[in-house]
């Protein structure tokens, strides 16, 4: 045997080890974000993430979120994706919402406050029961689905705002906040998220601002009783029972369905990206 051939195994056996390590680095991303982007040009307000490559800043441990904040002159941009088989994400997305709210350091000046993902009332109807199906064809469910998702988001709601006095405003407003909710054909939810800057300019210093995300817990409706067979009727001494039962039940956990019925949330700042 030529006594270069164990050289050569060995060689080739540390590339391939540099390259594990490149490529293990590459997709470790942070909890938080650490760095600026600059908004790419063809920027879209879409749900769809082709012109960030599909790629994130970071992956939130707590929320189960991945997510991107960029800006441009003029606009903010937060690109939050969630994923099946990454705790319950997409659940709260759709059945609680994302709260995003902007802080300054100044304690006595107050927050700035959106509400996103606010989903009229059995406007998801079987969303969740259709993309889950063993048989789903994605390629002839996604557009009908993007549909009824985007068709089911009316309102946006806004807090802090001096130049907006309503609380509520119409997806399609004239104040240039945006969001857009689509799923990809690997199953990920992907909200896109567009701020004009003026609105929180009065909390930076520098360029620099705090944040939090918040992936609110699922919204429970009204509820009905039912023991041993039999509705309990409001106000007897059924429902008194039912109510001890209940107050003695608690919901933890993280990644299964105690998570959907709690708030999970994360905090970081953000320094405006220059071109």
């Amino acid at each position: 045997m030529n006594n270069s051939t164990p050289q050569k195994c060995r060689l080739i056996l540390e590339a391939l080890l540099v390259v594990t390590a490149i490529t293990a680095n590459a997709q470790k991303l942070p909890s938080v974000q650490k760095t600026s982007v600059y908004a790419p040009i063809n920027v879209k307000t879409d749900g769809k993430t082709n012109e960030w490559e599909n790629k994130f800043e970071a992956q939130n441990n707590a929320t189960g979120l991945y997510y991107t904040m960029a800006n441009d002159g003029d606009k903010l941009y937060l690109t939050i994706q969630g994923r099946p088989g990454t705790g319950s994400p997409i659940s709260k997305m759709q059945n609680g919402g994302i709260t995003l709210t902007f802080k300054s350091n100044d304690k006595s000046v107050k927050p700035v406050v959106f509400d996103f993902l606010i989903f009229e009332r059995n406007g998801l109807t079987d969303v969740g029961k259709k993309m889950n199906a063993a048989d789903a064809k994605m390629d002839s469910l996604l557009g009908p689905i993007n549909t009824q998702v985007s068709n089911a988001l009316k309102e946006i709601g806004v807090k802090g705002v001096n130049d907006i006095t309503d609380t509520l405003i119409s997806v399609y407003n004239e104040y240039g906040i945006k969001q857009a909710v689509q799923y990809d054909s690997k199953k990920a939810l992907t909200c896109e998220i567009a701020i004009p800057l003026k609105y929180i300019s009065h909390l930076m210093k520098d360029g620099a601002f705090k944040y939090n995300v918040k992936l609110n817990a699922m919204k429970m409706g009204k509820v009905s009783i039912v023991m041993n067979g039999s509705p309990v009727a409001p106000g007897s001494a059924g429902e008194a029972k039912a109510a001890v039962m209940f107050s003695s039940i608690s919901i933890s956990g993280t990644g299964g369905m105690g998570d959907v019925f709690n708030d999970t949330d994360f905090s970081g700042a953000y320094i405006l990206a220059k071109k």
